[in-house]
């Protein structure tokens, strides 16, 4: 189910399990070359994810407001398949589920 569930006031909610997200890029990205990737490093480029509710979005978004800074999200998918498409084009650097 969507994170939209969290927010209902009618449903009691329990966590099952924490979002684990990967980050994909081409190959030839200077990214693809760190060893670790720290969200500064992401808030410099394009990004690709999924929409707000879907998929631990809010998780991202989180992790950006944790250090104080916005993500440059310039496209918003509701898969991961989505995601991909768009960071073999070029778009951005794609941020999905495990």
């Amino acid at each position: 189910a969507s994170e939209g569930l969290a927010h209902s006031g009618k449903l009691t909610t329990f966590p099952w399990f924490k979002w684990n997200h990967l980050i994909l890029v081409p190959h030839h990205h200077p990214l693809a070359q760190e060893e670790k990737l720290t969200v500064e490093q992401l808030a410099e480029w394009p990004l690709v994810t999924y929409r707000a509710g879907m998929t631990g979005r809010s998780v991202i978004d989180e992790a950006f407001q944790a250090v104080a800074l916005l993500p440059n999200v310039v496209l918003s998918a509701q898969d991961s398949d989505v995601v991909k498409t768009y960071v073999r084009l070029g778009m951005g650097i794609g941020i999905i589920a495990e």
